[in-house]
């Protein structure tokens, strides 16, 4: 687009020749902002998923664990 507006010679046309490729230029930074915006949101709501899976699984086992505290338990397993 710069070398047709600086072939007519005009200072109009350049000008706005100038002007477009800025705002391309502007555009396409304003998509890579919004890829790195919408990347970094979904990482962070997995993060946030395998956090509180971890939770969920640790709570679990304790939970589990605890369900064999009788002593007599521990003695009938053993003989398997």
């Amino acid at each position: 687009m710069l070398a047709t507006a600086l072939r007519l010679g005009s200072a109009r046309s350049e000008k706005a020749a100038r002007y477009c490729e800025g705002l391309l230029q502007g555009m396409a930074m304003n998509e890579t902002w919004i890829g790195i915006a919408l990347g970094g949101s979904v990482l962070l709501i997995a993060l946030l998923s395998v956090v509180q899976h971890y939770r969920r699984e640790r709570l679990r086992a304790e939970l589990l664990k605890n369900l064999d505290h009788h002593s007599w338990c521990r003695f009938s397993s053993a003989r398997r």
